[in-house]
């Protein structure tokens, strides 16, 4: 598995644990409101209030959050992203079983912490009004709204669903955006000597080690063309230079680490070619059957130019001259100017530069 960063594994677990703790206390809302007090509610010298239902919905949220960060962390391996989701499902839901087990398991100490005899203490009335299944009902409903939103971060790329949701591109908007056509090498004869339904699981294969290292570098893949895949990024936001051309090497690093593989089961090691622009362009929510985001303007025309200059310049990462003078640069890469170049679609000269990474930073 590719090495994740260390913030990006702290968001994941601030999320689903303030989740869970979102999800126990809001059921401890619902399940007593209308109650006068919780106290009459239960019998003999046992005594409940609302400060320790809260308590132990918070102490529920937590424990569970932790859980499901565990079982995440677990399963965010190659061998369980790359099931179908009908698999991946049936087995997270056989796990978030054994979470209710535990969860009902834990109900039941902290009661028995505060009261010996805890289990005598509740009432028959809450009993009868289902509070067990009641629960166990709000847990999976709760875990099918969490995966459920998982598939979507998925499908859609972060935040782009609840854009989507709010209609904030239903009327055009214009945005600046970062885009990076990246495109696997000498395609055509591959497909040609392996076959088309192998060359689709060599193409597959790559786009998984592509979807591994992209979490660190905060792109989001915009679509899926053949064996071409298409990044982007805001332009406001982040270190790009970090962002961008770390994505790149990295996705070269991780293709070379499994070298072996690729290989042995495709007699090729894939290599990729990039080409990177950015600027204003106009966002807009198009479609109705199969609604989807879309970027229309000149960015993504030159984005495509550029990357089909790499094979002529023998450059695997172009970008051009015009974003590079936008963003930071390091030691950690070497520049190389290429010239100016009449773009297909251009009424002006593009001028790009070759990227490489130099030794001493790998």
């Amino acid at each position: 598995m590719a090495k994740v960063s260390l913030f990006y594994r702290f968001k994941q677990l601030l999320s689903i644990v303030l989740f869970w703790v979102f999800a126990f206390i809001l059921y401890d809302v619902i399940r007593f409101s209308g109650f006068e007090s919780i106290d009459s509610l239960v019998e003999g010298d046992f005594k409940f209030s609302w400060w320790i239902s809260f308590e132990y919905a918070l102490s529920l949220g937590l424990i569970t959050g932790l859980l499901y960060y565990c079982i995440e962390f677990i399963l965010d391996h190659n061998w369980f992203k790359r099931k179908s989701y009908g698999i991946r499902f049936l087995i997270k839901i056989l796990v978030y079983l054994l979470v209710l087990l535990v969860d009902i398991e834990l109900a039941g100490n902290l009661f028995g912490q505060s009261n010996s005899n805890a289990h005598q203490a509740i009432s028959t009335e809450i009993i009868n009004e289902g509070l067990a299944v009641s629960f166990i009902l709000y847990f999976l409903i709760c875990s099918a709204l969490y995966s459920f939103a998982k598939i979507v971060h998925e499908k859609f790329g972060p935040g782009v669903f609840w854009k989507m949701l709010i209609g904030k591109y239903t009327p055009p908007r214009i945005e600046k955006k970062i885009f990076m056509f990246l495109d696997m090498k000498s395609s055509t004869t591959i497909a040609e000597t392996l076959g088309y339904e192998k060359f689709s699981r060599f193409v597959q294969q790559c786009f998984y080690d592509l979807n591994e290292v992209l979490p660190n570098f905060h792109g989001e893949i915009y679509q899926y063309v053949g064996d071409e895949a298409v990044i982007v990024w805001d332009f406001e936001k982040g270190n790009h230079e970090k962002e961008i051309m770390g994505l790149f090497f990295r996705f070269l690093e991780k293709l070379k680490s499994r070298s072996s593989y690729y290989e042995e089961n495709f007699g090729y090691q894939p290599e990729f070619k990039a080409g990177v622009h950015g600027g204003e362009l106009v966002v807009a929510e198009v479609g109705v059957a199969k609604k989807e985001l879309a970027y229309h303007g000149d960015v993504i025309n030159t984005t495509s130019r550029i990357q089909d200059l790499c094979n002529n310049l023998d450059e695997k990462l172009l970008i051009s001259q015009d974003l590079l003078n936008k963003i930071t640069h390091s030691a950690s890469y070497t520049f190389n100017p290429r010239g100016d170049f009449m773009l297909k679609g251009k009424h002006h000269k593009v001028s790009v530069v070759g990227i490489t990474l130099n030794r001493e930073a790998i």
